[in-house]
């Protein structure tokens, strides 16, 4: 596996895939690139149901059971800045509702702020593409109903989105067994957890 999320966006934006899961950052290229072979094709689907999560007594580091994740971007005030109070000011007008429902409506991406999800102009803004509509409406059932966190460790990164994806992507692509794969993650997982 040689794709990051970019990627995977890429190749199921030009047709040469029927079904990725994904962040939903995504779905707009697909519906409002010039370049999309899938535009008007695609439908979006909320995060299936869980028949049964493990509940968090059982999971380590802090980590929430849930079918759908939170990405990890964040906005930083360094305490460096020579320019604190300006920082501080644009940071607060960056994140105020109004700004957040106006960069929604023109990246045409998910916001941060739950009162974007139901400012009107969403709706009036979307109108001529129901698809995007329909993928905000998707992405708020995600965070309401089936969010989850990751594991809060400081190797978490390497091992869940370095190493389990090359792995699983090999075994998907019959470069190794799924004896190779779990040993090969087993052993990822133990290195970085031996760490603390």
């Amino acid at each position: 596996m040689t794709w990051d999320w970019s990627g995977q966006a890429n190749a199921f934006r030009q047709g040469r895939a029927g079904v990725a899961i994904g962040w939903g950052e995504f779905f707009p290229w697909f519906e409002e690139s010039a370049n999309s072979q899938i535009s008007g094709k695609v439908a979006v689907a909320p995060c299936p149901q869980a028949i049964a999560l493990r509940p968090e007594s059982e999971c380590g580091f802090g980590e929430v059971p849930g079918v759908s994740r939170q990405g990890g971007s964040s906005l930083a005030l360094s305490r460096y800045s020579k320019n604190r109070d300006a920082a501080w000011v644009f940071l607060q007008w960056l994140t105020s509702a109004d700004t957040m429902t106006r960069a929604a409506l023109l990246s045409k991406t998910n916001s941060v702020r739950r009162s974007t999800y139901s400012d009107p102009r969403l709706k009036i803004g979307f109108g001529a593409n129901p698809q995007v509509a329909n993928y905000f409406e998707v992405t708020l059932d995600a965070i309401e109903n089936r969010m989850g966190t990751e594991p809060h460790h400081s190797n978490w990164i390497e091992v869940g989105f370095d190493r389990f994806p090359m792995e699983l992507g090999k075994l998907m692509t019959n470069q190794q067994s799924i004896r190779t794969t779990l040993n090969n993650m087993a052993q990822a997982a133990a290195r970085a957890t031996e760490t603390l």
